[in-house]
Order: C-alpha cells, then sequence, then structure tokens
C-alpha cells in the first residue's frame, strides 16, 4: 500500500477537489503535470495545512494558545505520534493542544519533525 503522508480524511477531501477540477474542465497541464487553479489551489493548501486531529488552522490553533497563556506555537509534524494501520501510515501534523490531549493518553518524548 502506498503512504498517503497524511489522514485517510484530508486524502479524501483532497481527491474530491482534484475529481471537481477534473469532471468540470479547470485543470491546467505543463508538460506531464496537471495544475488546479488557483482558487482551488489554495483550498487543497488550506485542508494539508490543518492539523490532522481536530482540523484547525494555524490562526485557530494559535489564538487557542493565546487565550490559555501558553507560548504560541505553530502546527508541527510530530514524529513521536507516527499513525502506522492498514489504512493510514504518516507522521501527523498537529497543533500544540492536540499533542497535549494525545500525551496526556499515552506519555512520551516529544519529537518533531
Amino acid at each position: 500500500m502506498e503512504k498517503l503522508n497524511e489522514p485517510k480524511w484530508k486524502n479524501d477531501l483532497v481527491k474530491i477537489i482534484w475529481a471537481y477540477a477534473y469532471n468540470n474542465g479547470l485543470t491546467t497541464q505543463d508538460g506531464n503535470h496537471d495544475y488546479l487553479p488557483k482558487g482551488l489551489s489554495d483550498l487543497v493548501a488550506d485542508v494539508r495545512n490543518r492539523c490532522d486531529r481536530c482540523g484547525k488552522t494555524n490562526v485557530q490553533a494559535l489564538r487557542d494558545l493565546n487565550k490559555s497563556g501558553r507560548r504560541v506555537y505553530v502546527i508541527n509534524s510530530y514524529q513521536c505520534c507516527r499513525v502506522q494501520k492498514d489504512v493510514e501510515d504518516y507522521v501527523p501534523k498537529l497543533c500544540v493542544n492536540c499533542h497535549l490531549e494525545l500525551q496526556a493518553q499515552r506519555p512520551h518524548n516529544t519529537i518533531s519533525v
């Protein structure tokens, strides 16, 4: 099985966006590569940059951290929380709050990549 390097829900959303673009003739081609138009490529980037666990954007995660009085962090990829299942195998991108929740459930050393 091919590694997705992102959770299934993100991969599924990206596939839906690409299918929409193909079905409506919105893609452009440069050599052997297909490209999405600006609005759809921005949407794919937004989906891929969200926290894999809660779906928050960087802005939402930073706002939550500022309310709690913690230092400001961005969403990071955490090697220590690697997901390895039959369907998925990826290093998750997590906001700090989600990583702290996972650490509370299963204490471990933090390894961010």
